[in-house]
Formats: C-alpha cells, structure tokens, sequence
C-alpha cells in the first residue's frame, strides 16, 4: 500500500512540475513582453494569457509543494513503522 502511495504522491508532483512549466510558457512565449502603446486586440490578448500564465504557474506551484510534502510525510510515517 505504501509503495502505490509513493507513487502517486510521484505522479502529483510530475504533474505539479508540468502545470508549473506550462505557466511559465504561457508567461514567457504566449503572452511575452507587453507592447508600449497596444491596440485593444493585443491589450486583450495579453491579458488573457498572462492571466492563463499566471494561473497555471500558482496552480503548479501548489500541486508540486502538495506532492512534495505529501511524499515526504509518507516516507516519514513508513520509516516510523
């Protein structure tokens, strides 16, 4: 039983990782650097993935700390067994 904990508590955290590097593209490649004086179509766009980017980088970041903990917790409680 504790080994499939471990490895899900594993899958959280890959998965964790993978919202967090999602967030980070969408901040980085798809939203990027904003423009000095934007026309509303690009203000929008903007907008709307750095609002995505930053979601997904909290959410991942969140997941991973969730993961972690919850693997280091199980690790700690078999030892004591």
């Amino acid at each position: 039983m504790k080994d499939k904990l471990k490895m899900f508590t594993g899958s959280i955290i890959i998965s964790g990782i993978f919202l967090l590097m999602m967030g980070i593209y969408y901040s980085m490649f798809k939203a990027g650097l904003p423009y000095q004086d934007p026309p509303l179509e690009l203000q929008v766009s903007y907008a709307i993935d750095s609002g995505i980017g930053k979601n997904l980088t909290e959410l991942g970041l969140v997941v991973f700390v969730f993961g972690l903990i919850s693997n280091i917790m199980i690790r700690i409680i078999s030892k004591k067994k």
